[in-house]
């Protein structure tokens, strides 16, 4: 980002749960998968939002989102 503090407020936000293990095959009637997870959002038009409560929100739906699906 041009702006750095806007690259340290995104930094801040980013996360990792060590209770996940991505080297962990799973299993489904298609097959066996390992799977890795990397989310990148786009907003339609490119719209960018760097306002701490936006990004803050955007991240608690990622992470809600990822314990509903397991």
């Amino acid at each position: 980002m041009a702006d750095r503090r806007v690259q340290e407020r995104i930094e801040a936000l980013q996360f990792h749960d060590s209770g996940l293990d991505f080297g962990r095959e799973r299993f489904s009637s298609h097959g066996r998968f390992v799977h890795n997870l990397h989310v990148v959002l786009e907003n339609e038009g490119g719209w960018h939002d760097t306002r701490a409560e936006v990004l803050i929100r955007s991240r608690q739906m990622i992470i809600d989102s990822a314990k509903k699906h397991s």
